[in-house]
């Protein structure tokens, strides 16, 4: 379950936001501001570890071939720069990300040196840098094949974090690092082959959107948006195609563009188009629509940005090779206030509670289907919000995201079929159309989840959807009831009960008496109370016999198979003796009814007793 470590910092979200005001996503467009330059770069990678940005290989200063196997970082804080170990190759058109520790660069156009003499050839070589030693290693894990002007970045998943490595020239290759284990694995391909475009990822919808470039050899304002697998198995992600960078109807082709993600949003930087580019585009992927926000002080592309601690950062490129501006996002007002009533519900009054840890309990239980609400508003009047809900059962990793959609403040509900039979455990979050949150989404995706019902106990609900067993119709069987009207009178009839996964006392009995072996002419159905073993119900005398059966209903609403039918009768006893002239089966003699032992056994044994008496009164001959 998601960590409850969010107090502190939600609370310098709302002190930052908290003079803001209410405002159209059009208008606020964010600054740009510069900040220390410092040597060339261009043509390579950058890369962000939330501290400080990293600008990896291309060209930088130096002599040859060492000038294309730089490292260099710039601290935000002190507004500075320093050198790091140099990269295991010289190498440049390649891509760059971090993860847990490490920065990677990937493929690329690489230099080596080969009797005396440097030649270049494109890559499939990986390398990482761990920034707790200052050193690199060359891994033994390769893209699926060599290539350059590609791109890279990391995204958590419902696996866990992985960084996607896309395009070169000229191909629509997918492939998965999994830095976890140094692997790699081929992923569906893009739709088009893409080179010189750019890549960001917006963690909380654990999406990937690949924007602009060289797509299927042309210049381009085309975004697609990849969603990671979400299964260990048979599940290599899917792409879509969203709406163009777009401004003012006029589409933004463009390519060596570079891009970065705050606050849930992709901003994308620069690029060429038909001149040195300044312009910065916003996209929001809830609404799949792009705005123009603050230009940039100098127009670049083929250079390197990324996101630190709130701030988005860009450095060199053509033609502004030492120049590093820093980008302050737009103010979008408020987050959505802490919702309330947040709730799941069901088939039973006590699916709204918790499931304790003791399955015999109802609380938590409901059939296959389950509803979370909550009351969602936003200090921003007018400002659409929506309710999120992640959802898991309890024996996988893997979550499955519900969404509202963006509605009017106020009662949101999320009705979900639920998958399958088990135990579940759910997550939430609200947002508004300016993609603020509450929680806020940080790089770490469970930070941006609250447990259900404010505990990490598990689970938060139970899914009853398989029947339970089949009950065993005991009594009547075979017998002749006796009542004393000549109308009718009560049979209790008698059963083995049923079990179940879900509470035993939950489970309920639907029963049948018919005067047909079809069970078509119906003379009596009844729904036993939950728990029960034995029911009496009123039934009419007839010289026929009758048929009966009954099913269980468990506490999700799940019958079982129809019990095989017994047969009885249900006979007058006027409780005069008339001899011969009783019932056959019943001898004459008036039935417990619903007794156990039945009065197919009272009757032998009657008949028996008789036949003795007369044999031993009968004279000899």
């Amino acid at each position: 379950m998601g960590s409850k470590a969010l107090v502190a910092s939600l609370a310098l979200l709302v002190a930052a936001a908290s003079t803001a005001q209410a405002q159209s996503p059009q208008q606020p467009t964010g600054t740009w501001t510069s900040r220390q330059s410092g040597g060339n770069f261009y043509l390579g990678a950058g890369a962000s570890d939330g501290t400080y940005f990293y600008v990896i290989g291309g060209i930088q200063d130096g002599s040859y071939p060492t000038s294309y196997a730089q490292l260099r970082r710039f601290d935000p804080v002190n507004n500075s720069w320093s050198t790091l170990a140099q990269l295991p190759y010289p190498n440049y058109y390649n891509g760059g990300a971090y993860s847990n520790g490490r920065l990677f660069t990937f493929g690329g156009y690489y230099l080596y040196n080969q009797n005396g003499s440097w030649y270049g050839g494109y890559t499939n070589m990986i390398s990482a840098y761990t920034i707790s030693t200052d050193s690199w290693t060359t891994l033994s894990a390769t893209l699926g094949s060599a290539r350059y002007l590609l791109s890279a970045v990391a995204t958590p998943t419902a696996l866990g974090e992985r960084i996607y490595i896309t395009g070169g020239a000229t191909t629509n290759a997918n492939d998965e690092f999994n830095p976890s284990n140094d692997t790699v694995t081929a992923r569906t391909v893009i739709p088009v082959t893409a080179y010189y475009h750019t890549m960001a990822s917006v963690p909380s919808t654990y999406k990937v959107y690949l924007v602009n470039g060289f797509l299927n050899g042309a210049q381009s304002a085309a975004c697609y948006e990849y969603t990671p697998p979400t299964s260990a198995s048979n599940d290599n992600g899917s792409w879509a195609a969203k709406t163009p960078i777009t401004v003012g109807g006029a589409t933004q082709a463009r390519y060596g563009a570079r891009a970065f993600t705050l606050n849930e949003r992709v901003y994308v930087t620069g690029g060429y188009s038909g001149g040195y580019s300044p312009q910065t585009f916003e996209y929001n992927p809830v609404l799949d629509a792009w705005t123009m926000r603050a230009s940039l002080n100098n127009g670049r592309y083929l250079h390197a940005a990324a996101a630190v601690n709130g701030k988005g950062y860009v450095y060199g490129g053509y033609t502004n090779y030492t120049s590093c501006e820093e980008f302050t996002p737009p103010d979008f007002g408020l987050p959505p206030n802490a919702p309330t009533g947040i709730a799941q519900s069901g088939s039973r009054s006590e699916t709204a509670m918790q499931s304790q840890a003791d399955p015999a309990q109802f609380d938590g239980w409901t059939n296959s289907n389950i509803t979370f609400s909550a009351n969602v508003t936003d200090p921003n009047a007018g400002q659409q919000v929506r309710f999120r809900v992640r959802v898991k059962n309890t024996n996988t990793a893997t979550w499955t995201y519900l969404d509202s959609g963006l509605q009017a403040q106020g009662l949101i509900s999320i009705a979900w079929p639920v998958v399958g039979d088990g135990a579940y455990d759910w997550q939430w979050r609200v947002e508004d159309s300016y993609l603020n949150s509450y929680p806020n989404a940080f790089a770490s995706v469970a930070a941006g989840w609250v447990d259900a019902f404010d505990n990490a106990n598990s689970p938060d609900f139970r899914s009853d959807q398989n029947p339970p067993a089949d009950p065993i119709a005991i009594f009547p069987s075979n017998v002749d009831l006796d009542v004393h009207h000549p109308v009718g009178g009560m049979a209790t009839l008698q059963w083995t009960e049923s079990t179940d996964n879900g509470p035993v006392a939950g489970i309920s009995y639907e029963i049948q008496v018919a005067r047909d072996g079809g069970f078509i002419d119906i003379e009596a159905q009844l729904f036993s109370s939950a728990g029960t073993s034995n029911y009496p119900v009123y039934l009419t005398v007839s010289r026929y016999e009758k048929f009966w059966r009954l099913r269980a209903r468990d506490v999700g609403g799940n019958f079982s198979a129809w019990s095989p039918p017994l047969t009885f009768r249900v006979v007058y006893d006027d409780q005069l003796d008339h001899g011969a002239g009783d019932s056959k089966k019943s001898c004459g003699m008036a039935t417990a009814v619903g007794a156990p032992m039945g009065a197919a056994a009272l009757c032998g044994l009657g008949l028996a007793l008789l036949a003795l008496a007369f044999q031993r009164r009968s004279p000899k001959i």
